[in-house]
């Protein structure tokens, strides 16, 4: 992850590199903090952007938001 925002009515938006694997929409991620001695986040890819694009599925080596 990159950045982290809000936009209202959409809600947080996190942008970032895609480093291993592939992510699509409907999909849970886990947002992992860098204190490990704090539980997770989960969220659900509700929408995503690659290449100023919207996609469903993004894999590895792509720039994406979320």
């Amino acid at each position: 992850m990159d950045r982290s925002f809000s936009i209202e009515g959409r809600g947080t938006i996190i942008t970032g590199t895609v480093h291993a694997g592939s992510l699509a929409v409907g999909e849970t991620i886990r947002i992992l903090p860098s204190n490990r001695n704090v539980k997770p986040l989960t969220a659900r890819v509700r929408g995503m952007h690659a290449f100023n694009r919207k996609a469903e599925r993004c894999e590895a080596g792509e720039r994406v938001a979320l």
